[in-house]
């Protein structure tokens, strides 16, 4: 083992190195030492790059029953599938992926290469691509993070990297939600009122900001941007949604 790498980051590397026989003996050496998790992850990317379709799809089924909401599992069940020329069961796996981790940009681009008919889906697969494409490493790692739930790693790396970049409106907004999702919406509330007085017709920032003055029980500041922000976009389903939440 190496000294300086948990076992996890070894076996990475060694995927990372193309090494994939390498890396499984790693899975099996090191079993005891990492999650079960972990292991059906790891050696089932393993098996995909070595085309054993048929055990990757098998370790990713385990994987599935240990964590359901495991976007990167539906991502690889996704690749599988793309191997095996099944476009539906591939498209049905991206879109799960994406639904529980929109940070998997290979599963949008997987969309964008099977999806030919739905306009409106294909522009949301390319905005999200745009999206992730000019995100800072960083921060796709932090968006990530948090939605795999690793919550405190989230906020660490994002907090180091708002030291950086004071002024970086989108880590503003994403530890925003990583405080609204441990429950701190007061730290929450300034960093989006912060975020808005920076760029003030930011829409997602409205949203955010909307969605924690009403967790923080804040009904007529929350009503009172809500019907602002629905007269700015009469025709957004989430303005409308957002004024309708506000109202009752």
């Amino acid at each position: 083992m190496n000294q300086n790498l948990e076992p996890s980051k070894e076996i990475e590397l060694s995927i990372q190195n193309r090494d994939f026989d390498g890396a499984l003996k790693l899975c099996d050496k090191y079993k005891s030492n990492i999650s079960n998790k972990e292991y059906f992850y790891l050696t089932s990317v393993c098996h995909r790059y070595l085309s054993d379709t048929k055990e990757a799809l098998l370790g990713l089924d385990k994987l599935i029953q240990i964590d359901p909401n495991y976007g990167r599992a539906y991502q690889e069940i996704g690749h599988n599938n793309v191997v095996l020329k099944n476009k539906d069961r591939a498209l049905k796996a991206y879109l799960r992926a994406v639904r529980h981790n929109p940070s998997l940009q290979s599963s949008w681009l997987g969309i964008l290469s099977l999806e030919n008919s739905n306009e409106e889906l294909i522009k949301f697969a390319e905005k999200n691509v745009f999206y992730l494409k000019d995100l800072p490493p960083e921060l796709k790692t932090v968006l990530s993070y948090t939605h795999e739930g690793k919550l405190v790693r989230a906020d660490h790396i994002c907090r180091e990297y708002l030291r950086d970049h004071p002024h970086d409106i989108e880590a503003m907004r994403l530890l925003a939600n990583i405080g609204s999702d441990l429950n701190i919406y007061e730290d929450a509330e300034f960093l989006l009122e912060s975020a808005l007085l920076f760029d003030p017709d930011n829409p997602k920032i409205k949203y955010d900001y909307i969605n924690i003055l009403t967790k923080r029980q804040k009904y007529g500041e929350a009503l009172k941007h809500a019907q602002l922000f629905y007269d700015e976009n009469p025709s957004n389903i989430n303005a409308m949604k957002l004024l309708s939440t506000a109202l009752f």
